[in-house]
């Protein structure tokens, strides 16, 4: 039986869900002071990569990161270690970051490490064909196939009202695992790991004993509910059922706030070097 988590997204909230309170925006002047506070205990930082880094696009080749972002980022990895935790597979998150200093990506949800390293679930050859038949008959869907680890189907180019044909579809699948996106689901393996799983293995990696971790996306609400005191969790975009500890309203605000951390880090970083001399 599919493991599912609800994917086809309410138009509008639930009076339950006006009631949720929106965690505070980490950019607000009179919030500062709590991000340069973080700041102090030299964390790493974790982004996703759609939505995140860089905009959502039609079609996933398409999604580049602005100059701006690639340059404050490029700054923060040379001076602080940096990982990227996306959806995409490996090779396919290398075409966009590959130039960067980045300590270590990890794709597929977590499935799958740059340096090698991942689960060894995959879906069966059987369900890909499957997936990638049924979606031929519907325009407006697009399959990404990442080669066993899991599959996308995106449908930002499909109708609403046609989006129930893809969750009548999804609800057919045996023995995988349903999780949704922003107009997509990703179908995994059954006991692939997710983002909660690969955030407190990426903290290790990278050494640090604080995290700053940065989504857009149900998928990094795993890692949003883990609430531990070592990660500062921030969600790009408005959402009140967030499990997020603060926002940053709009993706194109990633450029403030990476601006923000790539000085904060290299001031710190001249400073240390400079008591030494």
């Amino acid at each position: 039986m599919a493991v599912h988590t609800p994917f086809v997204l309410r138009m509008n909230a639930s009076p339950a869900d006006r009631a949720n309170p929106l965690p505070r925006n980490l950019l607000a002047a009179k919030n500062l002071h709590m991000l340069d506070a973080w700041l102090a205990h030299k964390p790493s930082f974790v982004f996703d990569y759609d939505g995140t880094l860089a905009p959502m696009f039609a079609h996933p080749a398409e999604a580049f990161m602005r100059p701006a972002t690639r340059a404050y980022l490029q700054t923060l990895a040379t001076h602080a270690p940096c990982a990227v935790l996306t959806g995409r597979p490996v090779q396919d998150a290398l075409l966009f970051l590959g130039d960067l200093p980045l300590k270590m990506i990890v794709g597929n949800h977590g499935a799958e490490w740059s340096n090698g390293g991942g689960s060894k679930a995959r879906l069966t050859d059987q369900l890909r064909a499957r997936v990638n038949t049924w979606s031929a008959t519907l325009p407006g869907t697009v399959v990404e196939d990442k080669a066993g680890f899991g599959m996308s189907i995106h449908y930002r180019a499909l109708p609403a009202r046609q989006w129930r044909l893809v969750q009548a579809f999804v609800d057919t699948l045996r023995g995988v695992k349903v999780v949704a996106g922003h107009r997509v689901v990703n179908i995994l393996p059954k006991h692939a790991p997710t983002k909660a799983n690969a955030l407190p293995a990426l903290k290790t990696f990278l050494g640090r004993k604080h995290v700053v971790f940065i989504g857009d996306d149900v998928t990094d609400e795993y890692a949003f509910q883990l609430r531990a005191k070592w990660v500062l969790s921030i969600r790009v975009g408005l959402l009140r059922t967030t499990a997020a500890a603060w926002l940053i309203r709009h993706q194109r605000d990633m450029d403030a706030l990476l601006r923000r951390l790539s000085h904060r880090v290299t001031e710190e970083d001249e400073t240390r070097v400079s008591k030494t001399r």
